[in-house]
């Protein structure tokens, strides 16, 4: 870590003690609150942010504007990226990439202890996991996991944006299929 300095998360918490972390490779890292913890293993971008009192540990990345933040633990080969926000008590870990503008929040737990190649469908800037169990959030529709059936994902996806309702049916309906059986 660099020099302590105060520095503004935008928040909500104004000004607080903070220094830049320094990755391994030498580098000049993002803005880490002295109330987090950044492992020196980890790499964290020059313009991302870990605040509040917010874990990233072991291999986990945090880059370009992405930020972490409140009690989110981030760790394992993790990456959270893009403009993506973590935060709240969520736990992020394995080889999960949470990118673009998507939202991880509340009690949430994002996993993966294989190499699942579509469980990197997270960094799909619609894609929201609330933190309730039972529940996914596509865009501006929650329902209950039972709900998100083959024949609801269609018609929901042509609604919204038909010029991606194929890309979206495919990844969704793999995604639904992988959380109904982890139930």
């Amino acid at each position: 870590m660099t020099q302590e300095t105060k520095f503004d998360f935008n928040d909500g918490n104004g000004l607080v003690l903070a220094s830049r972390h320094i990755n391994p490779n030498g580098e000049k890292g993002g803005w880490v609150a002295n109330t987090a913890h950044v492992d020196a293993t980890c790499y964290v971008g020059e313009n991302a942010r870990v605040c509040g009192n917010a874990r990233v540990s072991e291999n986990a990345r945090v880059y370009e504007y992405a930020e972490v933040c409140g009690n989110a633990i981030v760790f394992g080969d993790a990456e959270v990226c893009g403009d993506a926000r973590v935060s709240g008590n969520v736990i992020v870990s394995g080889n999960v990439i949470v990118c673009g503008n998507a939202r991880v929040s509340g009690n949430a737990e994002v996993s993966s202890n294989e190499d699942i190649s579509w469980g990197r469908m997270l960094s799909y800037n619609w894609t929201h996991i609330k933190g309730e169990k039972g529940y996914f959030r596509y865009g501006c529709e929650e329902h209950k996991l039972e709900e998100w059936t083959v024949e609801f994902i269609e018609e929901r996806s042509n609604f919204h944006e038909p010029d991606k309702a194929e890309l979206y049916i495919k990844e969704l309906t793999f995604f639904v299929e992988y959380l109904n059986k982890a139930k």
